[in-house]
């Protein structure tokens, strides 16, 4: 069971995916984008395997595909 900790980080990043955009620009040196389009997805992945995959949080940087859109 995740501790209490892991749930408000991955909350935070759910309801501002920028944040992650953030971090790895200004915190980690990333070149991205500063206005880039950012979005949380589903934590729910597939590998080419048909193993499927539950993650906390996924954060897409690209062009739209979905209604909930922030600009970092």
């Amino acid at each position: 069971m995740p501790a209490p900790w892991h749930d408000i980080l991955t909350e935070t990043f759910k309801e501002r995916p920028e944040l992650a955009v953030d971090l790895l620009r200004d915190g980690l040196g990333h070149d991205l984008p500063r206005n880039a389009l950012v979005r949380a997805e589903s934590g729910s992945l597939n590998t080419r395997n048909s193993q499927d995959l539950h993650v906390d949080t996924v954060t897409v940087i690209g062009p739209p595909c979905g209604a909930s859109w922030r600009s970092s």
